[in-house]
């Protein structure tokens, strides 16, 4: 699901950048590209200057799968929110600019 979900945010991705964004091997990254064709969920295709490259683009039905995903987590996340005490939320909702912070500076000092 990560690598439907990278390729759909970053459509045209190479194996290579979707590996690096994932933290991936590249070769793992391929043979999951290669199951998700053959299940018609990814699309190759090949660069016009490098034919060894190849551009990955979600399909419609990788897209509606991903928003079946998304629908089924919000949907437990709501639920679960529902069951913490208004302290509990205050306390999350505070929270949530500091870790908003943390995943940028992970992100732009993981590369």
């Amino acid at each position: 699901m990560a690598l439907l979900q990278y390729v759909a945010e970053h459509d045209g991705a190479t194996v290579h950048q979707a590996a690096e964004a994932l933290r991936m091997m590249p070769n793992n990254v391929s043979a999951l590209v290669t199951r998700l064709t053959e299940a018609g969920l990814l699309e190759r295709h090949r660069d016009d200057t490098d034919r060894r490259v190849a551009h990955l683009c979600v399909t419609t039905k990788a897209r509606q799968r991903i928003g079946e995903v998304e629908n089924i987590a919000a949907t437990q996340l709501a639920s679960a929110l529902r069951t913490l005490t208004d302290g509990d939320r205050d306390a999350l909702g505070s929270a949530l600019g500091a870790l908003e912070a943390l995943t940028r500076h992970l992100r732009d000092h993981s590369a």
